[in-house]
């Protein structure tokens, strides 16, 4: 992949290259579609294939929403969101379906130690390391990043509190 991309690649966070997933990134529609249109004939004078039914274009500058984005003579398909990594990211930089996802991941973890998490047998000094050490850091994975809102951190508050009940 470094090979491939290396006449490409910008420094980060202009483009960010994570296994089969790339994110390119540029400030006017017509920087954008100039990327493109070089990663994806570097991508296929390499003898790789530009999958363009799985490549999505988000853009942040409302002025240049209602225009297409051309992928060697192809629309690219518009999307409000997308998942890069565990982190969703949204066009109105809401953390909403972030948040949501955290909240439903400190579940899942939750869900599986339900057995422990309940049994009267177990010391509650246990319990809690557990619930320190599986359940909190999925809930507040990334959010050091985060510029949370007050209805954001009630959400996450009020499932933990479930939790922890």
């Amino acid at each position: 992949m470094d090979v491939i991309t290396e006449r490409v690649m910008e420094q980060s966070p202009w483009t960010m290259l994570f296994a089969e997933d790339i994110v390119i990134c540029d400030e006017t529609r017509e920087g954008l579609e100039g990327k493109l249109e070089r990663w994806g004939e570097e991508w296929e004078n390499r003898g790789q294939k530009v999958i363009r039914t799985n490549t999505e274009n988000m853009c942040c500058n409302r002025q240049n929403q209602l225009k297409d984005i051309n992928l060697l003579g192809e629309i690219v398909k518009r999307t409000e969101k997308f998942k890069y990594l565990v982190l969703y990211v949204e066009e109105t930089a809401e953390l909403q379906m972030e948040v949501n996802s955290r909240i439903q991941a400190g579940w899942n973890n939750w869900k599986r130690l339900s057995d422990v998490m309940c049994a009267r047998s177990i010391n509650l000094k246990l319990k809690g390391k557990l619930y320190k050490t599986v359940v909190r850091p999925a809930i507040i994975y990334g959010a050091e990043t985060w510029s949370l809102k007050k209805i954001f951190e009630k959400e996450m508050d009020v499932a933990e509190m479930r939790m922890l009940r």
